[in-house]
């Protein structure tokens, strides 16, 4: 009887093991399965915009390391809370990701209280892609070629107005950064837009304009614009020449990079993150995908997961530091 029992309880052992791992291996089969359909990419920018430019590189690359179709989806509008706002609301099976940037990721839910997501809970990190390295720019009439130039004009009763391509734009607030650490008087001229700054810049309605480098590189290497300072931690590879503003004597100066990443909703599966992860290194390490960021002026900067997480923490004291020192509220 007692030898029956061993080998019914052994038997039964047996059935449970079987029925416990055949339970376990479709988990695992769906999990090894992904991706299994399309991935859709949401960006907040219309088609034509850098962002679009480094989402199709990218995408296009991926889709032929993992054999399906990548998906871009454009919504542009508020300042990127709706293409954050769809991608948070999305189920967490890597189907569809975010390419974020500042605007909709650090600097709007610091402007925005009342904002329907939250980034720390809502969203995975998965890398940074780019950064792409903004400058301080002058009108040659103003008769400035380097920041400490600056100075002359604030002596001779010269403004020094600055235009940004809008209020609460990452441009902005490292301007309000620059105004702390150099005690310099600027005047911020808020633009809907970079290309209209830039256009009063060449016109000679206001001396100074805080953009991006690919917006202004071709104009600066002409001789019609002269940049000033970088602002951020190293030069720009389009404008070696250019100090950064440490570099110009002001070594209290820090603002955070204008960069841009994708993102996950929370909850996706640690593996698929890191799959995504891989997937976008081993695009950029494609001299096409890379030559093609290079050449619209970005920077290529990939991180893990968890230094891109590291990152966006690190940035929010600046950005909400400048944001109360310019007193910068959301538009």
């Amino acid at each position: 009887m007692k030898r029956l029992f061993h080998t019914a309880t052994a038997a039964s052992t047996a059935v449970c093991l079987g029925l416990g791992l055949s339970l376990a291996l479709p988990g695992k089969a769906v999990a090894q399965a992904w991706p299994s359909k399309p991935i859709r990419i949401v960006l907040g920018f219309a088609p034509g915009a850098i962002t679009d430019t480094i989402a199709r590189a990218i995408g296009n690359q991926v889709s032929k390391s993992i054999g399906q179709p990548v998906l871009i989806d454009n919504r542009a509008g508020a300042g990127g809370t709706i293409s954050a706002d769809a991608v948070a609301r999305a189920a967490p099976d890597g189907y569809t990701i975010l390419l974020g940037e500042p605007g909709g990721m650090s600097i709007n839910p610091l402007l925005m209280p009342g904002i329907s997501y939250n980034v720390a809970r809502d969203f995975a990190p998965i890398a940074q892609v780019v950064t792409l390295p903004v400058a301080l720019v002058a009108n040659p009439g103003a008769g400035v070629q380097k920041l400490a130039d600056l100075q002359t004009m604030v002596t001779a009763n010269k403004a020094l107005a600055y235009g940004s391509p809008g209020p609460g734009s990452h441009q902005h607030l490292s301007m309000e950064l620059l105004k702390i650490a150099t005690g310099l008087p600027f005047i911020h001229v808020p633009y809907k837009g970079g290309a209209p700054a830039i256009t009063d810049l060449l016109g000679g309605q206001i001396p100074l304009v805080a953009i991006t480098v690919p917006t202004v590189a071709a104009q600066v290497k002409q001789g019609r614009i002269v940049a000033l300072a970088i602002l951020g931690k190293t030069r720009s590879a389009a404008m070696p020449d250019v100090p950064t503003v440490v570099e110009a004597g002001f070594p209290q100066y820090s603002t955070p990079p204008l960069w841009q990443g994708f993102f996950a909703p929370a909850n996706t599966p640690k593996d698929i993150v890191n799959r995504l992860n891989a997937e976008i290194r081993k695009a950029l390490d494609v001299p096409e995908v890379r030559n093609s960021l290079q050449g619209s002026g970005a920077e290529v900067v990939v991180n893990s997961p968890e230094e891109f997480a590291k990152m966006l923490r690190e940035e929010t004291p600046l950005l909400t530091r400048a944001i109360q020192a310019g007193n910068v509220k959301a538009q």
